[in-house]
């Protein structure tokens, strides 16, 4: 009887400490979610800038002086001005080869378009002109209908202050209208 009562303390000893590791773990990972969601959701709250990301519907007017490489159309590369592809609600979306997300981030954009027949916005993807190979794969693998561009550098990606990628830019031709992490921003 004393070894089923000494065995009964030690089993809620360590089921109390388990509790305790799951408990911490799990406010932890609930602070870091919290982190994630205002950085990926651009929180309206303006005061609230720790990522130094726009607010998500801040409207403002880009630079649209940057040139990009056309891959799309037989992989041969032509130049052309960023203000020549954007279009009244056009979304420009940043990929590059060493983001985990980007691949199936997109694939749930692409999914959540053939879900909603009326979705009417235009959309060019845009990688770094050092990823030409990933880009090239990427437009080969998504028999889809979008243009795939190359930036010399990332000074473009750069101008939004978004820290993580994939970047969704909802843009009506030089106006910004809402940056997001997520595709499902993209369709509010």
């Amino acid at each position: 009887m004393v070894l089923i009562s000494i065995l009964l303390i030690v089993l809620s000893i360590i089921i109390t400490f388990i509790l305790v590791y799951l408990a911490t773990s799990l406010i932890r990972w609930s602070i870091a979610f919290e982190k994630w969601k205002k950085s990926s959701n651009h929180s309206s709250n303006e005061s609230d800038q720790e990522f130094d990301d726009f607010p998500i519907h801040r409207s403002f007017e880009m630079n649209t002086d940057t040139k990009l490489e056309n891959i799309t159309s037989t992989f041969s590369s032509k130049q052309v001005d960023l203000s020549t592809i954007l279009t009244s609600d056009h979304i420009l979306i940043f990929l590059d080869k060493t983001c985990v997300f980007c691949n199936s981030n997109f694939e749930e954009f692409i999914d959540l378009i053939e879900e909603n027949k009326n979705y009417n916005k235009s959309f060019s993807i845009i990688f770094n002109k050092s990823q030409v190979e990933a880009a090239k794969s990427f437009l080969f693998l998504h028999e889809y209908n979008f243009q795939v561009y190359l930036t010399e550098d990332d000074a473009l990606k750069e101008s939004f202050k978004k820290s993580f990628l994939p970047m969704y830019v909802h843009t009506e031709y030089k106006q910004v209208k809402n940056i997001s992490s997520s595709p499902f921003e993209m369709f509010n």
